[in-house]
Parts: structure tokens; C-alpha cells; sequence
């Protein structure tokens, strides 16, 4: 019976062993069996995305406005000021105002300012260069026959108090306008290195406020810079020049004819507006700094033919031969007579009563008087002409540069303003 069993378990065992072997399976490597035994993680559906808010039209912030650079400008009644304070506003500069109480005065606005008074008041003055960035001073008494002691005031003090206040404060330039009467006589065109030798009370306290200016450290601010013009006309204009405006129409009162005057020293003159554009030129220009510039145009013509151009401007005709100007050796024996006060008083009164007929006559302004300056005889006794290289090379070019287009421009602004009568008028 167990021989039957034992049998029957190795046919068993042969049975098994007729089956085809499976195939042995390889070990696990130490990464395999960790991703085994990792646990099986649903993945969670991605989440819907969601509609991109409507994109709002953004309000863009203002930015903040830039301040304007604030200019004082003195003497802004005056011919020059006018013009300083229209060529400022053009370029973008906000303007501080002042002349005396009472005087026409640019209309205010939103970038000038107005502050009335008088320069001789030196608490007034200082006051004025609270915060501005420059200072432009073109004010000054032009008077040849007032004493040193009147004029100084305003022609020497305030520009003492201006700067001292400007330094004080933050101004950066101060342009100040002196005189090219101050040098002395040449026999060639005057640059700005030549002798100074002032010749009365006014030009002396010109030639005061540049020593004053020019003895202050250049390594601080303001910057000056020193304007020496030539003699100025334009609108506005109530002095020296000024007298030519009114002499015309006095020559129409008696006849349409003048005869023409011929020869004599020559000069060149220089129109506001020009003046007063070479005054904010020079405010960007650093090469300015420590400098003076003479201002004239480019054409210096005889003194008679100032005459000329104004009385062929008003429409008169010139008739006969022109008087020749006399010879400047007995013109010059004669300056001590033609200089006396009493003279010019007298031909001023003479004169004077003849144009107050004529404004009468015609319902003019009282803002043009007939005033001969004994600052004139200078350049009728000597020529007197400027060289204008220093401030062309500079870059600057004149808008009159010549004395017939600026006298032209001129008469219509007096004629416009009532200042004279029109030649039609006068027919």
C-alpha cells in the first residue's frame, strides 16, 4: 500500500514537470519598489478658468505741472521793460513786475505778476527778489542834468539792495542794464574792453553799479552779467531818441517839404525790442557770466541822417541841396555854448509849446513831450559807434538792424497810440 502511494506520488511528480517553466521575475530595483509602494492619487480636475474681467479705460494721472523760472523784471513801464516782459512770457518764464505806482503796466495775468513802487525804497526793493530766479533791472533815472545825489538812489542803491536780496534768496542771473555813453572818445569802433571816462552825474552812477557788481565773487550766485546799449528808441520811448517823434509833425504844421541835412559823426542806435531780446538771451547763456556786451545795430550812419529817415518816414519831401553839417573842429570850439542848460531850456520851452499846440490840435496822448537831452551833444560833436562782434558771436541775431526799419516800426506804434498825428491828418 505505501509502495502503491510513492508511485502514484511520482508520477505526480513527472506530471508537474512536463509544464512549460514560467519565466523567473527580475528583483525589484530600490526606485521601482518605491513608486510601488507609492499610494495612488486621483488627480483633481483642473479648475475652470474664469472670464477675464473687461479691461476699464484708466483715467491717466495729470502730471504735475512744471514750475515755471520767475524773472523780476524793473523799469517794466519803460521801452526796454515792455519789450523784456513780452519776449519772457513767449519763452515760458513767469514775470515779477514793478515800476512806479501809477505807471501803464502790461496787463496782469496768471504768469505776471504787478508789484507797484519805488526803488528808493530799499525795504520795498529787497521785498522784490523774494523767490524769483533772476533779475533783470533795467530801471534807471535818465537825466543828464539831475545831481549825482538824485539819481543814485535808484541807478546805484537799489541795485546795491536787488542783488544783495537776489544772493539772499535763490536767483541764479542778474542782467543789469548800464550805458554805452560811459567810454570814453575813440577814433574807432568801441568794444567792450575800452577806457570808460564818464562825462556827467548819470553816466557816473552807471559806471558806480558796475564796479559795485562786479566786485562781488564770481563763485557765487547771481551770475552778472552787464548790458552797456547804444541810444535807444522804440515804442513807448519818452526820451532822447523820443525827441525825433515829435519833430516831424511839427515840420508838417508848416510845410510837407524839409530839406535835408548831409554829413556829420556817425552812430549806431539800437531799437528796445532788440535790447530787451538780448536781455533774456542772455539768461540761458553761462558764457555770459562775469561779461559785458555793448547792444547796437549793424549800421552806424551819419547823425544828421537820423533827421532824414524820421522826416521821410512821416511823409515829407525832401527839396534843394542838403545843408552840409558844419565842421566838427568848430562844432567841438562851440560844445561848451551848444552844452549850456540855459540853451536847451530855451529851445526845449520854444519847441515844447509848439508840439503842446499840436497835441491840443489833434486830441493826442500827453505821454510824448518834445525834450532835446544835452546827452545828445556827445554824438554830434564825435562819432560814436559801437562794436557789436562780442554779442553776434554769441549767436545773436538783430530783429532791426538798421535805424530806417526800427524808426518805421516805431512811428506806427506812436501813430497807433496817439502819441502823434498821422501825416493824413495833418494834410
Amino acid at each position: 500500500m505505501a509502495k502503491a502511494k510513492a508511485k502514484t506520488r511520482v508520477k505526480a511528480a513527472k506530471k508537474k514537470s512536463t509544464r512549460p517553466k514560467k519565466a523567473a521575475l527580475r528583483p525589484k530595483t530600490a526606485t521601482a519598489a518605491a513608486k510601488s509602494k507609492r499610494p495612488t492619487v486621483k488627480k483633481k480636475a483642473a479648475p475652470k478658468k474664469k472670464a477675464a474681467p473687461k479691461k476699464r479705460t484708466a483715467m491717466k494721472k495729470a502730471a504735475p505741472e512744471k514750475r515755471l523760472e520767475t524773472v523780476l523784471v524793473t523799469g517794466a513801464a519803460g521801452c526796454v521793460g515792455h519789450f523784456v516782459i513780452e519776449e519772457l512770457l513767449s519763452q515760458g518764464y513767469a514775470v515779477v513786475a514793478t515800476d512806479l505806482p501809477g505807471s501803464p503796466f502790461p496787463e496782469a495775468n496768471e504768469h505776471l505778476t504787478i508789484k507797484a513802487g519805488d526803488l528808493s525804497d530799499q525795504a520795498f526793493t529787497a521785498s522784490l527778489a523774494e523767490g524769483v530766479d533772476h533779475i533783470i533791472n533795467t530801471a534807471a533815472i535818465v537825466d543828464v542834468g539831475l545831481p549825482y545825489e538824485k539819481q543814485a538812489p535808484v541807478n546805484l542803491d537799489a541795485v546795491k539792495t536787488l542783488y544783495q536780496a537776489g544772493q539772499a534768496g535763490v536767483a541764479k542771473r542778474f542782467i543789469h542794464f548800464s550805458s554805452g555813453s560811459i567810454y570814453a572818445e575813440s577814433n574807432r569802433p568801441i568794444d567792450e574792453s575800452d577806457l570808460i571816462d564818464p562825462g556827467n552825474d548819470y553816466e557816473r552812477t552807471k559806471v558806480d553799479s558796475e564796479h559795485y557788481l562786479f566786485s562781488r565773487p564770481r563763485t557765487k550766485n547771481p551770475a552778472v552779467t552787464i548790458i552797456r546799449p547804444a541810444l535807444i528808441y522804440g515804442p513807448r520811448g519818452k526820451v532822447l531818441m523820443a525827441a525825433v517823434a515829435p519833430l516831424a509833425p511839427m515840420l508838417r504844421d508848416i510845410s510837407p517839404y524839409f530839406i535835408r541835412l548831409d554829413g556829420g559823426p556817425k552812430t549806431n542806435m539800437v531799437h528796445g525790442k532788440d535790447v530787451a531780446r538780448v536781455a533774456v538771451f542772455l539768461l540761458k547763456k553761462t558764457k555770459s557770466h562775469g561779461e559785458v556786451y555793448n547792444v547796437a545795430d549793424d549800421d552806424p550812419i551819419p547823425f544828421t541822417a537820423f533827421f532824414n529817415v524820421a522826416c521821410e518816414a512821416y511823409g515829407l519831401k525832401a527839396v534843394g541841396p542838403a545843408i552840409p553839417y558844419p565842421p566838427l573842429t568848430l562844432v567841438r570850439l562851440a560844445k561848451p555854448l551848444i552844452s549850456n542848460d540855459e540853451i536847451f531850456k530855451g529851445i526845449n520851452m520854444i519847441a515844447g509849446s509848439l508840439w503842446d499846440r499840436i497835441r491840443r490840435r489833434y486830441g493826442l496822448t500827453e505821454d510824448l513831450r518834445f525834450n532835446l537831452s544835452k546827452e545828445m551833444t556827445a554824438y554830434g560833436t564825435t562819432s560814436v559807434i559801437f562794436n557789436n562782434n562780442k554779442i553776434k558771436d554769441l549767436g545773436f541775431n538783430f530783429l532791426y538792424p538798421d535805424f530806417r526799419s526800427g524808426w518805421a516800426n516805431t512811428l506806427e506804434w506812436y501813430k497807433d497810440h496817439r502819441w502823434v498825428p498821422t501825416p493824413e491828418e495833418m494834410a
